[in-house]
């Protein structure tokens, strides 16, 4: 098991604690993500486009995450290149989150 990191997720968040390794089928080949890394930090030209937030989707990341990726395991990517740090109260209703692609994940492996 993978440690989330403390520092960005409080014990609150439904996405703190123990997490586990995730596979993701990305160009019908099977790769293996961390559910958190650390120290990621995408660039602009890592972003795929952006998203603007359902109100049934508030403090859903993951719904997000299952809509565009497929994956809804994936939230950590959205969260961080959107500095995302209370998955509670975020995102809301509206809001315009940055998507990196897939691509873009693959470097951190």
């Amino acid at each position: 098991m993978i440690k989330a990191n403390p520092q960005f997720y409080n014990n609150v968040s439904r996405y703190y604690g123990n997490i586990d390794l995730i596979k993701v089928n990305i160009n019908d080949v099977n790769k293996t993500f961390p559910l958190m890394l650390d120290n990621i930090k995408f660039k602009d030209q890592d972003i795929k486009y952006f998203y603007t937030v359902d109100q049934s989707e508030e403090g859903r990341i993951d719904l997000i995450a299952n809509k565009v990726y497929g994956n809804t395991r994936l939230w950590w990517a959205i969260a961080i290149a959107n500095l995302i740090e209370d998955l509670l109260d975020s995102p809301k209703a509206g809001d315009v989150l940055k998507i990196p692609s897939l691509t873009a994940l693959e470097q951190y492996l």
